[in-house]
């Protein structure tokens, strides 16, 4: 339940913050400055995607998941702290509705892709094991 939980909400906050990383970045950048950020936002989330597993993995193995929960909070806390050096982005008028049906679509591809890579260690990579038979 924690797996396709925890699937369940990465997938909902991902497809909610992506948009707004995009607005924040388009506001507060302009010219070059803003290809330099843009680059190093890509950078960062594609760090992130590499090491995230590994280091999360490691300190799962090696201490607890709670060590590894525990530090999640702490990057969350140094990210709202810091969120006051950001310039509000200039409000859009008129005001865009939120795309449900698109949020529910990116909700479930993400997290269907992490549960997806969750359950790789039980039914493999290249020989799947199908645990029922028609």
């Amino acid at each position: 339940m924690v797996v396709v939980g925890w699937s369940i909400l990465e997938g909902l906050c991902s497809a909610r913050i992506v948009p707004a990383i995009n607005t924040l970045v388009r506001a507060n950048y302009q010219g070059s400055k803003r290809a330099s950020a843009y680059g190093v936002l890509f950078g960062v989330a594609a760090a992130g995607a590499a090491f995230g597993p590994l280091i999360g993995g490691w300190l799962t193995t090696i201490l607890s998941w709670r060590v590894a929960f525990g530090m999640e909070a702490v990057i969350v806390v140094i990210v709202l702290l810091s969120s006051g050096l950001l310039v509000d982005a200039p409000k859009v008028i008129p005001k865009p509705k939120l795309d449900v049906v698109g949020v529910v679509l990116s909700a479930t591809g993400l997290g269907m892709f992490v549960f997806g890579v969750l359950q790789t260690s039980t039914r493999g990579w290249s020989k799947p094991v199908i645990v029922w038979s028609p």
